[in-house]
């Protein structure tokens, strides 16, 4: 009883220690959610609401998410990685398959497409590209952080677009109603968030870098 009462504690003080979810995290999740509501309020079929859901929480995510990236590189480098705009450009070209297609199977092995490209591009980082360390994990050039602690971010990064992966081709697999779908993505951001940070609290590495 009374080791349940510690392990209660300590889970409490580390669930109390995590920072709220950032606007930018639920801009994807919100978007994606209203849109699906407002599609099908206005008679839209399942298939159109989800894929065009779908594309306008992409879109709101990118438009949201990138040019802030660009920004932050710009201030910290001084330029802006072309990385960035070749993602932009990736990404525009996705939206326009997908609304092609319009089918709900395409549009989820989109999520699971750029989930395996986000764990390579943070495999390449792990091992030491400097190029992928300062777009993900950037720092000042004066900055104490070591290089093992961005290189756990990276690997706590990888971890989490696998887990997307999972969630997603579990729910293909189950062939789980569109609105089933909705639900689960729409909330799996806040879930991961949760996830990433309690992880980070208990395995962020101690010490410099050898």
């Amino acid at each position: 009883m009374i080791r349940l009462r510690y392990y209660s504690m300590v889970l409490w003080l580390l669930l109390r220690s995590i920072p709220p979810v950032s606007p930018g995290r639920l801009t994807m999740p919100v978007v994606f959610l209203s849109s699906w509501t407002v599609l099908r309020g206005l008679a839209f079929n399942e298939t159109l609401a989800f894929v065009w859901a779908g594309v306008l929480a992409q879109f709101a995510q990118v438009w949201g998410v990138l040019p802030v990236s660009l920004w932050h590189q710009r201030r910290l480098f001084g330029r802006a990685r072309p990385g960035g705009w070749y993602a932009i450009s990736f990404a525009l070209a996705a939206f326009g398959v997908q609304v092609f297609w319009a089918d709900p199977v395409v549009s989820q092995r989109f999520v699971t497409a750029y989930g395996g490209l986000y764990i390579a591009i943070m495999v390449w980082g792990i091992s030491g590209d400097r190029v992928v360390l300062d777009r993900f994990a950037p720092v000042p050039d004066q900055s104490k952080v070591s290089q093992a602690f961005r290189r756990h971010l990276l690997k706590l990064y990888a971890l989490v677009a696998f887990l997307v992966i999972v969630v997603n081709e579990t729910l293909l697999a189950m062939a789980a109603p569109l609105a089933a779908r909705v639900a689960v993505l729409a909330r799996l951001p806040i879930a991961l968030h949760v996830f990433f940070e309690t992880a980070l609290r208990l395995t962020a590495p101690l010490g410099e870098d050898s």
